[in-house]
């Protein structure tokens, strides 16, 4: 899924144009991690990433299709630039 999104969001782009660019495209973009998060210590190791998703993208029968794209920045903090995409498509059922 990575691969379909980084030609729209490649490393570079600003948070901004990467959360219009993900908006446009009916993503829910959430807010920016709090930052009293960094003294969590049961926190993620990319707990500053900030997460795009389209919930139920498609639900067929009993499953159903989750879309998430992770935009990370260069620093916890950070929200300058993208330096790292991921996306994901989670298939959930019985």
């Amino acid at each position: 899924m990575s691969d379909v999104v980084l030609p729209f969001i490649p490393p570079g782009t600003t948070f901004a144009d990467a959360e219009a660019i993900l908006r446009n495209a009916s993503f829910t973009v959430h807010p920016y991690p709090d930052p009293a998060t960094a003294n969590d210590q049961d926190r993620s190791e990319d707990w500053y990433a900030v997460i795009a998703s389209i919930p139920f993208f498609r639900k067929r029968f009993l499953l159903r299709t989750n879309l998430y794209v992770s935009l990370f920045p260069r620093s916890p903090g950070d929200y300058s630039k993208v330096v790292k995409v991921i996306a994901t498509v989670l298939v959930t059922g019985p």
